[in-house]
């Protein structure tokens, strides 16, 4: 189905025409996914260039595939002349001229570009620009996190370098979290920027001041960090405290845009009056197509128990007259689920590609977060969600902390799956990464798509169904052939020694990007109740943590590969 051009007037007049500018907001456009919204946006921008002297920042989400630099030949293309650059995290270090950028009417950018700027950095890239566009929705959200093993290290260096204002400060953390750890369901909230507590902030940049030499690079860190919760607050949740990053504002020009199909239904829009969304109604009717829910639970835990999931998933899918089949998991499941699906069909080849060939169907696997603006599938006519895209929690609760602080609102305690706002954002935020993925294929929506979702998160189920008019909704139960855990407990257990339990304990919470343990966690999962048993265990394993790149601190227990660089140079320096 051919879009017209109409469609996009709106999102033409906004950027043309000065008397819809505004500086104070954004003007926010949900074009339907699959509508060519990126395509028609370089188009009026190109066009606009022939006729107008605006200067434009244009910002995407990908770098990947030459992505950049095909939305500039676009624009070029458009314009009939070079009017459009990009520029990227290596043009600055190379120091390029800042004369390239100011004679560009065109600068086209990342998010994290654009991160960079609102966080004060090239503000070369704003001057004297007038008009900035934001193709998909600008996530500022940095999360921070001090973890109980952080307060230990802030307390003996804070001691070795006689600092008692930041010992105090270490002593009050670890005092909260002692408090805090009754209430397992809840994230409770701290303020620390008012009564009491206010004296700690210029005592922390004090310490951060007097802190100079190479050694204390760690420490300074963690100080850093502590300004940020002393500031804007935190949740205490799971052995440490949780806030954000307050030096990312949302910076604005003369005219601002955003183009994101999600935004009717994306919480996030709703939390902040600078988002202004001007919403467009639907142009494609999917009454034609089938939306298949499989409900089950998809949870690690209820795969774990579920072995052939994916097999009984796979009987449910109906290969006969396709052309395409996109397969979307999480990223860490790719490899496996591949082997599996080649398993399956067997019959037909040993590999993915063999199989394809002999079935004379396209088949792809790809996982959520990798899929937004991604073109790659657009005549596929099958879709199958094998996971519910979640988050985890904190991530949800720091989306509200961030704007409840950003409008100057209070800030309460979150529930787990009970808090509105928060639940708002978690279902709103899954029901955009499903919406997303469907929308990858079928693009002009000129097929009749067969799409399967295995979940059983309704809510978020029925925001997507309501962004599909008219497509016909089918539910069943699949059907889970599950272990209850109970055979492996009453003969594995019997087989195996605790020791041996351990390293399975240990290699799976690795496989699943784990990076810390406590070690009381550990003795929970091995019922062992004397901490020396366990102690008397760990020694056994030595030879095995070196293998696997694991390591034991205090009460922790550290998996090396899932740490980033900064984690794992702190753990270092701590051994």
């Amino acid at each position: 189905m051919k879009v017209k051009e109409s469609y996009f007037s709106g999102l033409s007049e906004q950027i043309i025409n000065k008397a819809k500018w505004s500086r104070d907001k954004f003007v926010v456009f949900n074009h339907e996914a699959g509508t060519g919204k990126s395509t028609r946006t370089h188009q009026i921008i190109g066009g606009m260039t022939k006729k107008q002297s605006h200067r434009v920042l244009y910002v995407q989400r990908f770098l990947k595939d030459d992505e950049l630099n095909n939305t500039v030949k676009a624009i070029n293309r458009n314009a009939g002349r070079k009017v459009a650059i990009s520029i990227t995290g290596k043009d600055t270090e190379k120091g390029k001229s800042t004369e390239v950028f100011e004679r560009s009417q065109v600068i086209c950018i990342t998010h994290q570009m654009y991160i960079q700027v609102c966080k004060g950095e090239h503000q070369h890239l704003i001057k004297d620009r007038d008009i900035l566009i934001i193709d998909e929705f600008p996530d500022l959200l940095e999360k921070i996190n001090i973890s109980n093993y952080e307060i230990g290290l802030l307390w003996t260096e804070c001691r070795k370098r006689n600092v008692p204002a930041i010992e105090e400060w270490a002593i009050l953390l670890r005092d909260l979290i002692d408090e805090g750890n009754v209430a397992n369901n809840v994230m409770r909230f701290t303020d620390f920027s008012d009564g009491k507590d206010q004296h700690y902030e210029p005592m922390i940049k004090s310490a951060i001041n007097k802190l100079d030499d190479k050694n204390s690079k760690i420490y300074k860190g963690i100080l850093k960090e502590s300004l940020q919760l002393t500031k804007n607050g935190g949740f205490l949740f799971e052995d440490g405290f949780h806030t954000f990053n307050d030096n990312r504002q949302f910076v604005l020009l003369k005219n601002n845009i955003i183009l994101d199909a999600n935004a009717a239904f994306d919480y996030r829009y709703k939390l902040y009056g600078k988002f202004d969304l001007h919403e467009k109604e639907k142009m494609y009717d999917y009454a034609k197509d089938t939306l298949h829910h499989i409900n089950v639970k998809t949870t690690k835990n209820a795969l774990k128990k579920f072995e052939k999931f994916v097999k009984e998933s796979l009987k449910e899918i109906q290969l006969e007259g396709k052309t395409g089949i996109l397969f979307v998991t999480e990223k860490a499941n790719v490899d496996k689920l591949e082997k599996e699906i080649v398993q399956y069909f067997s019959d037909y080849g040993n590999s993915l590609s063999e199989i394809e060939g002999n079935l004379k169907i396209n088949i792809k696997i790809d996982y959520f977060g990798n899929l937004i603006g991604v073109n790659h599938y657009h005549d596929y006519d099958a879709v199958v969600l094998l996971k519910t895209p979640h988050y985890d929690y904190l991530t949800y609760a720091l989306t509200y902390q961030y704007y409840m602080r950003l409008t100057g609102q209070p800030v309460e305690n979150v529930e787990l799956f009970k808090h509105e706002i928060v639940e708002a954002i978690r279902q709103s935020t899954v029901a955009g990464e499903m919406y997303q993925a469907i929308k990858r294929i079928n693009r002009d929506n000129s097929r009749r798509a067969d799409i399967y979702v295995f979940a059983d998160f309704q809510e978020a189920i029925d925001m997507v169904i309501e962004q599909l008019p008219n497509i016909q909704y089918n539910k069943k139960n699949l059907e889970e052939k599950q272990n209850t855990g109970r055979h492996y407990d009453k003969t594995k257990r019997e087989k195996s020694t605790k020791s041996e339990k351990a390293r399975t304990i240990l290699l799976e919470a690795k496989k699943n990007g784990i990076e810390m343990m406590q070690k009381l966690e550990l003795r929970n999962l091995l019922e062992i109740k004397s901490g020396g048993n366990l102690t008397k265990i760990l020694d056994k394993l030595e030879g095995f943590f070196k293998e696997h790149g694991i390591s034991q601190t205090g009460q922790q227990i550290w998996f090396h590969d899932n740490l980033n660089e900064f984690e794992y140079n702190k753990l270092r320096e701590s051994a």
